[in-house]
């Protein structure tokens, strides 16, 4: 994601999440574009946004879902309309079916214009004029107060897709706060890590709005109750490592043992002993008692083999 430079690389998650205490409802991990089928007309952003709420249950309740202009469309804002659930949010201007009249006129500061059968609303705020599309609110202004406690009068829309956003970020800013996330080169890591900190700022959300606890546990606190609690009964496991033979080490130094010259045609024509990768090993075919890993492998079987098992294990087949 290239507009996003503290994040440009990684795994992508879609959220879905509480504006008010950024409670994680749902979620899903992106698989790309091609990752799931739609056949049945909707974008792709289309059947996400309906998939998440299905998943979380949250249709046909009442509840009203703030969306920004990547997901926002006509239609998906009337699919949520026809299952009991209003929607507002900002939309971008090449959306088709968008009323001429919010996408081409020209407005002076402050200045909104409106459009309805669904709610379409342009206003032009100084140099911005945003756009958005919502089956919540009323076309007019408000009197509310901004982000610094000052009177400003305002589109009710605009009112009520601030009031409705910013649930996931509020979460994202909580979850960063005691992020266990270490760096790693395995995706499964970073996976685990980040759910399991968000399972434990949701039940943290939760005993936060439901505990009859006086004084209430920190959210520190919580955390590390809940961690003591999981491994209470773990036991540590002592790794015992097989100390290498003087014949192994030997070996190892000395490099590869060759087999003996074969002619053209012979079957073990063509059996080498080659390096792998820096960093790559293969478990050892040759038949330890024990698991043993090792850098070099059979150019022909395509198998790991130790240096010493070389000869012995092409001996046996």
């Amino acid at each position: 994601m290239p507009n996003k430079r503290h994040a440009r690389f990684g795994i992508k998650m879609w959220c879905l999440s509480d504006s008010a205490n950024g409670y994680l409802c749902q979620f899903e991990i992106y698989e790309g574009s091609q990752g799931r089928r739609i056949g049945n007309g909707r974008s792709y952003t289309h059947e996400l946004i309906i998939r998440l709420m299905t998943a979380a249950g949250l249709l046909n309740r009442g509840h009203h879902l703030g969306i920004d202009n990547f997901f926002t469309s006509i239609e998906l804002l009337e699919e949520l309309f026809t299952e009991n659930t209003t929607a507002t949010g900002t939309v971008r201007s090449n959306r088709k079916g968008l009323p001429d009249v919010c996408v081409k006129t020209k407005l002076k500061n402050k200045e909104l214009i409106a459009a309805r059968n669904l709610l379409c609303l342009a206003y032009q705020d100084n140099s911005r004029k945003p756009i958005l599309l919502s089956t919540a609110s009323k076309a007019g202004l408000i009197d509310t107060v901004n982000s610094r406690k000052q009177p400003v009068r305002r589109p009710a829309v605009i009112h009520a897709y601030n009031q409705a956003m910013g649930g996931v970020d509020l979460g994202d800013e909580k979850l960063y706060k005691y992020m266990a996330e270490r760096r790693s080169l395995k995706w499964t890591n970073k996976v685990f890590f980040s759910l399991f900190g968000r399972a434990i700022l949701n039940s943290y959300i939760i005993y936060h709005s439901n505990t009859s606890d006086r004084p209430k546990l920190s959210r520190y606190n919580l955390i590390v109750s809940a961690l003591e609690s999981m491994t209470s009964n773990f036991v540590p496991q002592k790794v015992i490592r097989r100390k290498r033979t003087r014949t192994e080490m030997e070996a190892a130094r000395m490099g590869p043992t060759p087999l003996t010259q074969t002619v053209a045609g012979h079957p073990l024509d063509g059996h080498d002993l080659s390096k792998l990768p820096v960093g790559k090993k293969q478990q050892c075919v040759a038949g330890h008692p024990t698991r043993v890993r090792t850098g070099w492998e059979c150019s022909g079987c395509k198998v790991g083999l130790c240096p010493e098992c070389f000869a012995k294990y092409h001996r046996q087949l």
